[in-house]
């Protein structure tokens, strides 16, 4: 009896046998061992920003900042200032990855950096 050496799975055919593998996983060159997928590098993902290889398939995410839209694959820019809760009283800025607040000409911001 011959000793397969197959990593994941071995199928066995007229006279002989064949290695496979597992969901997820391609037959390296030796016909033997498996090695993961690299969905991101094989597949035109599309990702906008980043590409992440996930259990069989891939997702796509965001730099800091940005939101993935509802396609899965674009990013926005997030408006921190558009929230209604930022509480600057007068001006909102946003930055990278957050916002502050400014005062209009003449005013000083307060310790609370929001009055």
């Amino acid at each position: 009896m011959e000793d397969h050496n197959c990593e994941q799975l071995c199928v066995n055919v007229p006279g002989s046998f064949v290695c496979q593998c597992y969901s997820g996983y391609a037959l390296a060159e030796d016909g033997k061992r498996c090695v993961a997928v690299d969905y991101c590098a094989s597949e035109n993902h599309g990702c906008e920003h980043e590409c992440v290889n996930a259990d069989g398939s891939y997702l796509c995410q965001c730099h800091e900042g940005f939101a993935l839209n509802p396609d899965k694959k674009t990013c926005t820019k997030i408006d921190y200032c558009a929230s209604s809760n930022h509480g600057c009283q007068h001006e909102c800025v946003n930055t990278d990855d957050s916002y502050s607040c400014h005062c209009l000409k003449g005013f000083t911001l307060n310790p609370d950096k929001k009055t």
